[in-house]
């Protein structure tokens, strides 16, 4: 199953949801809170979710975003769940390190490796 908006697309990769943000720059309020609820509509619809953000069209955000993110995935660990991030461009990267906000969230240089891990967590927890 695939889904889009103007802000973001989402794919099934077994359990696992890869969301795609579309923006290169995700600064205005107006993105920015529809991207929240995008994001909460994906997180409430499914049980113990599993998220890759794919950040690979995303070059720069506001510090609302980041606090996004956040809420996300304590959205996300409420229903047992995790959420992890993909194909971050350096810029981006370089914010991550500042706000030490990589401690919160496992990068991966790519999709397929993102949603493997999920598969590599759950066999470790069986």
């Amino acid at each position: 199953m695939s889904e889009s908006s103007s802000q973001m697309t989402t794919e099934q990769h077994g359990d696992v949801t890869v969301v795609c943000l579309q923006h290169v720059e995700i600064f205005d309020d107006q993105t920015n809170e529809e991207v929240e609820k995008l994001m909460e509509s994906v997180v409430e619809g499914t049980e113990n979710p599993w998220l890759v953000l794919d950040m690979v069209n995303v070059q720069v955000v506001s510090s609302r975003f980041l606090g996004t993110m956040i809420a996300a995935r304590k959205l996300v660990r409420k229903k047992e769940g995790r959420v992890v991030l993909s194909r971050m461009h350096s810029q981006m990267l370089e914010s991550f390190r500042l706000t030490d906000l990589g401690r919160l969230f496992k990068l991966y240089d790519s999709v397929e490796e993102a949603v493997a891990s999920f598969e590599r967590w759950q066999a470790s927890i069986e």
